[in-house]
């Protein structure tokens, strides 16, 4: 018999606050990820993607559907269940959560507290070997006040990763970064996961980094959609901002202020983003129409690989 998978979700909805407060978060999300498929979520703001991370981590539990997790159901399952599971799954976040009173390796070392039969040289043995994995070899015994965001984050993910987990959970790795650190970043998860053939599962709203994905699926008011539909929605949610912008003569004051070398400049950028914004809507309908011939069904499993990923790469410039 074919193992599960370790991320099935069927028909999944969730609702946060009681009484008059309530409102649904989730809303019959169907999703499964298979063992070393790298996934992303990303969606605009409050559309739900750290509710279903955290639902996925056994971090809190859903009302409506089936969470299996790793072969196991977690919804309504008791503590000995959800304890199995955060034990299995490693978690990064865009805040590192780093103690400060303890060193790197320290740090990653608390990850090892959880698993059973690991003694104290072993753990320091492996908070130091993944430390030098993530190019921390030389920073071991560097408390976080030492080290710059993307090196605390580097730690983060070291500590994720120790206790070999079979399912990483990570949420807005590269906001707190900028453009080049982000990038080394998540190639550098992205080589890590790879090679112990782990699961992820990344949320974010980076487009700059969804190259690096399998899958692609997008969250938006709560609901999954294809990644076709999402480059739709922003396109027109973009266009409506600038219609907005032009009524008002905003864009027109904007632009009489700029001297003529930013002007140009500006143009230049326009002229460039056009010729890969007729690229991406070319390229998203033709997906569109792939997906269309594959039915309805399979709308949020299309793989990113060769269409998609141009997508990715062309809908921001670099």
């Amino acid at each position: 018999m074919a193992e599960p998978d370790p991320i099935e979700l069927e028909h999944v909805e969730h609702f946060c606050g009681e009484g008059a407060l309530r409102r649904q978060v989730l809303f019959d999300v169907t999703v499964h990820v298979r063992a070393g498929e790298v996934v992303i979520v990303n969606g605009p703001s409050g559309s739900g993607k750290t509710t279903l991370l955290t639902l996925i981590g056994a971090l809190r539990s859903a009302q409506k559907g089936s969470v299996r997790i790793l072969g196991e159901e977690l919804r309504d399952a008791g503590q000995r269940v959800l304890r199995s599971a955060r034990r299995q799954i490693g978690y990064a976040f865009q805040s590192h959560n780093l103690l400060g009173a303890l060193t790197a390796s320290q740090n990653v070392q608390t990850s090892l507290l959880l698993e059973r039969g690991c003694t104290s040289a072993t753990s320091q043995r492996r908070a130091r070997d993944m430390l030098a994995a993530v190019g921390l070899g030389a920073r071991v015994d560097d408390y976080p006040e030492q080290l710059s965001g993307g090196q605390r984050q580097r730690v983060a993910i070291a500590r994720a990763l120790a206790r070999r987990p079979k399912l990483i959970l990570a949420d807005e790795l590269t906001a707190s970064l900028d453009r080049e650190s982000g990038r080394e970043m998540v190639d550098l998860m992205h080589r890590l996961v790879k090679q112990q053939g782990v699961s992820v599962v990344l949320v974010t709203h980076d487009h700059r980094i969804l190259d690096i994905a399998d899958r692609v699926v997008h969250l938006e008011d709560g609901r999954l959609t294809s990644f076709t539909e999402g480059v739709a929605a922003s396109t027109r949610l973009l266009m409506g901002i600038l219609a907005q912008s032009h009524r008002k003569g905003d864009l027109q004051r904007r632009l009489m202020e700029l001297p003529a070398e930013g002007f140009r400049a500006l143009l230049e950028r326009a002229t460039r983003q056009s010729r890969q914004f007729l690229e991406v809507t070319s390229l998203a309908e033709s997906d569109r129409l792939r997906e269309h011939a594959r039915g309805s069904a399979c709308r949020v499993h299309v793989p990113l690989r060769s269409a998609n990923a141009r997508v990715a790469r062309l809908a921001l410039p670099r």
